[in-house]
């Protein structure tokens, strides 16, 4: 189950993190399953329903898309309005394995923020920009204000996680 709610957790926070309207099906911040069906539109109510007991179970999975989902709130750069301000803001970043993107959005209190998905079961390196990144998510967590640790140069992204990394005063 550990690998399952790490997947979970990247591929929920690939759409959290993506441009565009973010849709969640009900349940997933719980890692629904639907007993594995993959297409229950016509299944009865006990595959359908939705299985409250398992918020506890994955208390930390459901805390986490809270936070990603405050984080998306108050950092305008993951709601741009147009496909012009994206292709303005947003680039990829040079990777051989993982997707990773900086954006660089002026009404944001973050000048320049880095999204990097890693989907491998190891580590990998993501080499970043000049200057101190501040690392607001990584391993399945969302770090609390003042929380972050710093990194330079480049960083380790948990296996099967996503990165969010950000810096304020780049004058």
């Amino acid at each position: 189950l550990y690998w399952i709610d790490r997947a979970c957790r990247l591929a929920n926070a690939i759409v959290l993190t993506s441009q565009g309207v973010s849709f969640l099906h009900g349940g997933v911040e719980f890692n629904r399953s639907k007993n594995g069906y993959p297409n229950t539109y016509n299944m009865p109510d006990d595959i359908n329903k939705i299985d409250w007991s398992m918020k506890e179970k994955y208390l930390e999975t459901f805390r986490f898309y809270c936070d990603l989902i405050k984080l998306r709130k108050d950092h305008v750069a993951f709601r741009l309005n147009s496909s012009g301000e994206i292709k303005k803001f947003l680039r990829f970043l040079p990777s051989s394995d993982i997707i990773s993107f900086m954006l660089s959005c002026p009404q944001d209190e973050w000048q320049r923020i880095i999204v990097a998905y890693n989907p491998f079961k190891q580590k990998k390196t993501i080499r970043l920009p000049d200057g101190i990144w501040k690392i607001k998510a990584n391993d399945g967590v969302i770090f609390e204000d003042g929380k972050e640790q710093e990194a330079i140069g480049s960083f380790e992204i948990a296996p099967v996680s996503l990165l969010i990394a950000y810096q304020k005063d780049i004058s």
